[in-house]
């Protein structure tokens, strides 16, 4: 089954909000993560995402994941605000830094190759933005699997209860690509190759390779 990435138009207010659905039932309904009765339109979203952009998962059934990449603005980075940060890793040029937020994935989807994929476009727009660093408040086991897939992070402070147990870490790109490129040309190859395309499918067999088990957990 094809699974395609993309960058959402800021002017795609329909799937902008499929987006927000999505990470309702992810963090409210199947995490318990935030409280429902905080979003009663069913689209959970905050003052972020006019500073985001947004990514989306899709396959024939519809949207099944997320991932919004925020950018420096006056709201600033809610990793900061909810993490304690070592002061030393906020040293970099506020407008290279940008962070990746509110990864969600339907339950039932939840596997390797869609997370990659998601990662795959954060990088390919930072890439194309000039980004050179980014932050992200990850659970311990998203951690793990990037680091398996050769996606290296730098944790900068301690364990947090925010949104459920979270570690926050900062991405050197160019050290990412360095080691990834070192570790598993192609794969990296897959992140690096066509940055100006639009849409992307899996290449075929990926799926398998990255035992992504398609049932629910």
């Amino acid at each position: 089954m094809s699974i395609r990435f993309q960058r959402v138009d800021s002017s795609d207010k329909t799937l902008l909000e499929f987006a927000y659905r999505l990470r309702f039932v992810v963090y409210c309904v199947e995490s318990g993560f935030e409280d429902p009765d905080w979003y009663p339109a069913g689209l959970e979203r905050d003052e972020y995402d006019q500073h985001s952009i947004h990514f989306v998962a899709l396959n024939n059934t519809g949207i099944i994941g997320t991932v919004r990449l925020i950018l420096n603005g006056e709201a600033g980075f809610p990793m900061e605000r909810h993490c304690r940060v070592n002061p030393r890793a906020k040293k970099f040029p506020r407008h290279q830094i940008a962070e990746i937020s509110r990864l969600a994935v339907f339950r039932m989807w939840r596997c390797p190759a869609v997370t990659l994929g998601l990662m795959r476009e954060v990088y390919r727009e930072s890439k194309r933005l000039g980004i050179r660093f980014w932050y992200a408040a990850m659970e311990p086991k998203l951690a793990r699997l990037l680091k398996k897939y050769h996606l290296r992070f730098n944790q900068v402070g301690p364990l947090v209860d925010y949104h459920g147990q979270r570690i926050p870490f900062i991405g050197n790109i160019e050290e990412i690509e360095s080691y990834a490129s070192a570790h598993d040309p192609n794969r990296f190859q897959y992140f690096a190759e066509g940055l100006e395309e639009g849409w992307y499918s899996w290449p075929s067999g990926t799926l398998s390779q990255m035992a992504c088990q398609f049932s629910a957990r």
